[in-house]
């Protein structure tokens, strides 16, 4: 071959969302130049409209459940401040969470995963106020072993307000339940890119601030 009917190819990696591989040929020269910017979120698969809002709709009388649970435990006038639905990828979900949370793990025998997720300050109130407290958030950094085997019980029975609002197969009998106190434990079985849910309940407790 000689130098003049040589042709060369170049070959580059594109992120999965573009396609997989593309070959750019010198050919083209005379082509207007195509820039490619980083893709920062790839779509994924959604609720229609309709079935998020009878979802948002059916978290909000959870949300109820919950206010009228916690609000007979610590003795202290609970409300709802709002319920919000949205849909993200994982990867922003965990980016969302915050530094330190209190965390339950539902996993189905089917590798379906819920997380049920409380604040810390709110942890910090419900302690407070389950142990004799005026219900005021102490700035700590930690639990001890009694303050977080308080929590995980108090998070076993907000699990058990979920199958008197979500009336389908679930089998609630069968989940696995973990529990954490502090930095969020990201699931290593769900892709950053996999779509996911989030209920938000935003409360109020007493005068105090608002929590989630």
């Amino acid at each position: 071959m000689t130098k003049e009917a040589r042709k060369y190819t170049r070959t580059i990696r594109l992120a999965p969302a573009l396609g997989d591989w593309t070959i750019l040929s010198p050919d083209a020269v005379a082509e207007p130049p195509i820039k490619i910017r980083p893709i920062q979120s790839a779509s994924f698969d959604s609720l229609p409209r309709e079935a998020l809002r009878t979802a948002h709709y059916v978290h909000y009388r959870l949300a109820e459940l919950i206010c009228t649970k916690i609000s007979k435990d610590m003795d202290i006038k609970v409300e709802i401040h709002s319920v919000s639905a949205s849909q993200m990828t994982y990867g922003h979900f965990v980016q969302s969470v915050g530094d330190q949370v209190i965390q339950a793990d539902l996993m189905a025998p089917s590798g379906d995963r819920i997380n049920v997720l409380i604040d810390w300050p709110l942890a910090e109130q419900i302690i407070d106020r389950l142990t004799g407290g005026a219900g005021a958030a102490t700035g700590s950094d930690e639990f001890s072993v009694i303050e977080a085997g308080i929590l995980e019980t108090q998070m076993e029975e907000l699990v058990t307000l979920l199958p008197k609002v979500w009336l389908h197969s679930w089998e609630f009998d069968k989940l696995k339940f973990e529990f954490h106190a502090g930095t969020y434990h990201p699931s290593r079985k769900v892709s950053a890119r996999e779509a996911y849910i989030v209920f938000e309940y935003q409360l109020l407790l007493g005068q105090g601030s608002i929590h989630r």
